[in-house]
């Protein structure tokens, strides 16, 4: 991979969390526009004429004040503008708190008012961004600082700054800290918005579902019976056959998808092992049996290449299995459709110790740095996207719900592969 396309990766990857990151922390953000808006200005009159200061700067205060406003009138921006906010924000956080803060203190000598101030700073900070861009704005925010001090006086900072570093250094782990624990509630909440949406939609489409396949039995039964009672000629009679096991199949698709919509609920419950509809299966079965069932489109069949001869049996649920190669299959798939080339390869391998369903395909393949998330709740495959990141985490779990393991190996750019490693002899 050249090192432009790794750079662009890496821009799209920290655009879209930035994205993310500013939808949590939009309120936050507008309040404290309104806090600088107003607070600029009145703590100059403060540190003024109540407790004057050795150095105050107007200047800068109306221009914090002035910074403030696009986010106490964003909701009236244009669009264009509005897209640029998530970034305007970092740019906005640093040199309004650890920038000005650390400046200021230097100016007035690091008395107590102002040491007090550039804490309170990254306090602030640590409220409106993530544990990473808090470090990163903190530290580069404040040799900002230093060096426009530096600049405008060419002295080297007071001691009494200097001395101030363990007490930075404590303030910059407690922000870390606190970032880090509130991202982790942020992904719980998550998580239990998805287990209760997805909850409701599995007994939403249950009741649907069973209609559409009770109402398939009853058609299936009503014609054979009115084919029994009636002579037809050998093209007709094959057509009604056709008919029939097109009916069939419904009743078939309408059973499967109601043991999924079990399963979903069997796992929204919780991280628990599996043990229902548990039994030994034929993986190569298994594998056929999802590929009929795969939604293709176009000619996307055309592109999956089945090796199927070293057949092994497993003990797990088909449903749970079948889902599983679904998501591979569907991740594959647009691997090649974004390349615009390539193949994807179902393959098992039989071993003494260990036996292996590898899906392959040789699609764009996925940039190294993504690959040690990859399994994780939210993560995605897909770089600049807004997936919801579950289909592989649910991969994981159901793997090792039944015993085995799966790992990713790629090449941006060349191939994708997931092995799936079930332990030889679990089927029997």
């Amino acid at each position: 991979m050249d090192i432009y396309t790794l750079l662009r990766d890496l821009h799209r990857r920290a655009a879209r969390q930035r994205r993310i990151q500013y939808e949590h922390v939009r309120t936050k953000l507008q309040l404290l526009g309104v806090i600088g808006f107003f607070g600029f200005p009145a703590y100059w009159v403060i540190w003024t004429y109540i407790y004057p200061q050795t150095y105050e700067n107007l200047t800068l205060r109306l221009l914090g004040a002035v910074a403030a406003i696009p986010f106490i009138i964003e909701k009236w921006l244009p669009q264009k503008i509005r897209n640029m906010m998530p970034s305007y924000g970092i740019i906005f956080c640093t040199m309004a708190l650890p920038s000005f803060f650390s400046y200021m203190s230097l100016m007035n000598g690091a008395n107590i008012a102002w040491q007090t101030s550039f804490i309170a700073s990254f306090l602030y900070l640590a409220l409106v961004m993530d544990a990473i861009a808090f470090m990163l704005s903190a530290i580069f925010g404040t040799l900002i600082g230093i060096i426009s001090y530096f600049i405008v006086t060419g002295q080297n900072p007071p001691q009494g700054f200097i001395d101030g570093w363990p007490i930075y250094l404590f303030v910059l782990s407690a922000g870390t800290i606190f970032n880090y624990a509130e991202a982790l509630a942020r992904a719980d909440d998550r998580i239990q918005s998805a287990r209760a949406v997805g909850g409701t939609i599995a007994h939403e489409m249950r009741t649907p579902l069973l209609g559409v396949r009770l109402d398939a039995e009853t058609v299936r039964e009503r014609m054979a019976q009115l084919l029994a009672e009636t002579s037809l000629d050998p093209a007709a009679r094959a057509e009604a056959d056709a008919l029939l096991l097109a009916m069939r199949r419904i009743e078939g698709h309408g059973l499967f998808a109601d043991s999924v919509l079990n399963m979903m609920l069997t796992n929204l419950s919780g991280p628990r092992r599996q043990t229902e509809d548990m039994r030994a299966v034929s993986m190569a079965v298994t594998v056929t049996d999802a590929m009929n069932r795969f939604p293709f489109r176009g000619e996307e069949r055309r592109r999956v290449i089945l090796a199927l001869e070293d057949d092994f049996m497993v003990n797990a649920s088909p449903v749970m299995l079948t889902q599983v190669i679904h998501n591979l299959l569907r991740n594959a798939l647009r691997a090649t459709a974004e390349a615009g080339k390539g193949e994807v390869v179902i393959r098992l391998e039989k071993g003494r110790d260990e036996h292996h369903l590898v899906v392959r395909d040789t699609g764009i393949g996925i940039a190294q740095h993504r690959l040690a998330q990859l399994f994780r709740p939210f993560a995605t495959m897909w770089g600049g996207t807004a997936g919801v990141g579950l289909g592989l985490a649910f991969c994981k779990k159901a793997v090792e719900d039944i015993g085995g393991t799966i790992n990713v190996t790629s090449l941006h750019g060349s191939f994708t592969q997931f092995r799936i490693s079930f332990p030889a002899g679990t089927g029997y």
